[in-house]
């Protein structure tokens, strides 16, 4: 069977070639070419011109990119770069060069977007980042450097973007230091330069040269609040927080300083030293009523502390604000679904225009139109936004997926997956998304082989391990055979709860029951989940602590009462 994406190419070849054949080149051996032999011969014919090539290798990427076959979107926007002056083709090329994890594509896509478009940051930036991906020193170097000579802000600024990068790309330290080292040796701001070396050198953990890089870069300018902040950032990087605080307070003391407060407070969130930074991010608001990001930071504090009311009262006004608009809006929605209003959580979900939380709220209004009834309209409108953001079809399909198994079609979820998984073939969330469908619908061998062919893909796999380990603890008496796979999950993902739940419930099944209630308690205590509440419950029932199983489920039934694995514990036991 001929490939779609190869015919479908062939056919746009044919079509972008038909000036070149012409009736009667037949040397006049038809009537038709004895006619244009008559009337002076036929039309010779014409190569096709570079406007028409540029409108094939676009057409082909366009075909390709709608099918998920990013490598050969790739390479026929590339080829259509090297041909046009177009700089968003040369941007398309980079984009699915990336998105296909082939760097020697995106080297070259980015080359010719950054020749395209010399003043261009975005383009000069991505051609540092392709190169340093690709582990290209050479390319690397040169990129940083035509990045620095371009920077309209000055090579001071320009040096400190270099450092960005390189600390968010993390190629290997060698190659990093390589490349900041080659940008700051010349430099004539000192400390644009010793600071950009310092973060730098702090990413990759050489605290002792990041030092004397921010005492340089003081030393060069007395005061110098990002300075300060490095210097800061050093200490509480390495666990010493107050006196990474202190470092801070002389600079801060003015009252004036509420963006650096702020700064501050980010770096103990960071290390998660939420207690240190509430106070720093208190008085950044105090200091500048209007900045967002403290007033998120505190919302979504004050979310993890349960203190809905407070969390409310902060994010409210950030409806008004630009930047935090889109945060402040989905965690609005997630309060008011909480609180059971539907139609306020719909309201604040449409406001979510973008950012990190976009898709989620897209998938909210999806299941909140599924739970009034909605399921097709749901989906129609899943589809429709995939329609018109491609980028987005993957996830979307998985949302669709997980919708249907919600609405206990786990049969029409299979489906679904299936179908994406003839686009993006092998993809490991698609295969175990269809695992769950294939067990929630009863059909555990489909299940066992799609998370068996994830480990083909990677054996080291800890989310495919676990679920194989843990329907083989439930579907099967294979307790031995499960306990390796849970077990060498957990060495892969020590603290992940699942996991810990899993190991929990093949112990107990093994009849392990002191073991058991350790790792289940320990789930439990990191994620109260509620099918982990069943499990733990049911140990303590079998230790005898009747008492305590219920007051664990009891809890839980508050939270999910609906939740079919906690029900079906509580009534096989209790009744």
């Amino acid at each position: 069977m001929i490939d779609p994406m190869k015919r479908t190419l062939t056919c746009l070849a044919v079509l972008a070639c038909t000036a070149c054949a012409t009736p009667g080149s037949d040397g006049g051996k038809t009537p038709i070419g004895q006619l244009f032999a008559v009337t002076g011969g036929p039309v010779q014919p014409q190569p096709l011109t570079p406007r028409n090539q540029i409108t094939y290798h676009v057409l082909a990427a366009e075909v390709a990119g709608g099918r998920g076959e990013n490598r050969v979107a790739a390479e026929q926007y590339l080829a259509a770069a090297k041909l046009s002056e177009n700089v968003d083709v040369a941007r398309n090329a980079v984009r699915y060069a990336l998105s296909a994890g082939d760097s020697e594509l995106a080297v070259a896509a980015s080359t010719r977007w950054a020749e395209l478009a010399p003043d261009d940051d975005n383009a000069q930036e991505a051609a540092l980042r392709v190169a340093l991906q690709a582990e290209d020193p050479e390319r690397s170097v040169m990129a940083a450097r035509e990045l620095v000579q371009r920077d309209k802000r000055g090579a001071g600024k320009g040096v400190r973007e270099v450092a960005r990068i390189i600390v968010r790309q993390k190629p290997p330290q060698a190659l990093a230091m390589q490349v900041i080292q080659a940008v700051t040796y010349d430099v004539d701001d000192a400390a644009q330069a010793a600071y950009s070396r310092g973060l730098v050198q702090m990413e990759y953990g050489d605290f002792a040269a990041a030092s004397m890089s921010a005492e340089s870069a003081l030393e060069a300018r007395p005061g110098w609040p990002d300075a300060v902040l490095l210097k800061a950032s050093l200490l509480i990087r390495q666990g010493r927080l107050l006196q990474g605080i202190a470092a801070a307070e002389p600079m801060l003391s003015s009252g004036d300083r509420a963006r650096e407060r702020f700064a501050l407070a980010r770096l103990l969130i960071d290390e998660k030293a939420y207690a240190l930074a509430k106070p720093q991010l208190e008085r950044a608001l105090e200091e500048d009523p209007g900045l967002g990001e403290a007033r998120y930071a505190l919302a979504l504090m004050a979310l993890d502390d349960k203190d809905t009311d407070n969390a409310r009262s902060l994010l409210l006004p950030l409806l008004d604000e630009r930047t935090e608009r889109d945060g402040a809006a989905y965690y609005l929605g997630r309060l008011a679904q909480q609180d059971g209003d539907n139609e306020q959580a719909m309201r604040y979900y449409r406001m979510v225009s973008g950012g990190q939380h976009a898709v989620d709220a897209l998938a909210r209004r999806a299941f909140l139109m599924a739970e009034q009834g909605e399921l097709e309209q749901a989906q129609l409108f899943l589809r429709g936004i995939a329609a018109a953001n491609p980028q987005l079809t993957r996830r979307l399909l998985m949302v669709e997926g997980d919708l249907l198994i919600e609405q206990g079609k786990p049969e029409d979820a299979v489906a679904r997956y299936t179908e994406a998984l003839e686009v993006f073939e092998d993809d490991s969330d698609l295969l175990y998304s269809r695992s769950l469908a294939h067990e929630r619908a009863g059909d555990v061998d489909a299940a066992k082989a799609d998370l068996r062919r994830m480990l083909e893909l990677d054996g080291d796999d800890a989310r495919a391990l676990n679920a194989l380990g843990y329907i083989l603890t439930n579907h099967s008496t294979r307790y031995r055979e499960a306990l390796g796979y849970i077990k060498r999950a957990l060495e892969l993902q020590p603290n992940d709860p699942a996991i810990i739940d899993s190991m929990g419930w093949v112990q107990y099944r093994l009849g392990n029951y002191e073991r058991a209630r350790n790792y289940l308690q320990k789930a439990f205590d990191s994620q109260p989940d509620p099918e982990v509440a069943a499990h733990l419950g049911e140990v303590y029932w079998k230790l005898g602590q009747q008492e305590r199983a219920r007051e664990i489920w009891d809890a839980a039934l508050a939270d999910a009462p609906e939740h079919p694995a906690l029900r079906e514990t509580v009534q096989r036991l209790t009744q």
